[in-house]
């Protein structure tokens, strides 16, 4: 039978446990991951139409999601902000 590598120290007893769930002071991981993935999703989000179009596009070959966003205004406006955005990458 093989020994088990320990780490040396011994493990936290119960009410270590429970103090160290309980402490409202210690920051959890999903607080500190809440503030990164809001910030992720609000610079992602002008760019959900244009993903939609190229998915769009390169299955079916039409251009409804294009043509929704002529109709009900946005298309200059977004057609504005992705050459602003990405003609740094276009050269």
């Amino acid at each position: 039978m093989a020994a088990e590598k320990t780490s040396g120290a011994p493990p936290p007893n119960r009410a270590t446990l429970k103090k160290m769930k309980d402490d409202p002071s210690d920051s959890s991981s999903a607080g500190r991951t809440a503030f990164p993935l809001f910030l992720f999703a609000l610079l992602a989000l002008p760019f959900l139409p244009l993903l939609l179009s190229l998915a769009e596009y390169a299955m079916f070959g039409t251009d409804h999601v294009e043509e929704f966003f002529k109709h009900i205004g946005l298309y200059d406006l977004l057609g504005t902000l992705y050459r602003t955005v990405l003609s740094p990458f276009m050269r």
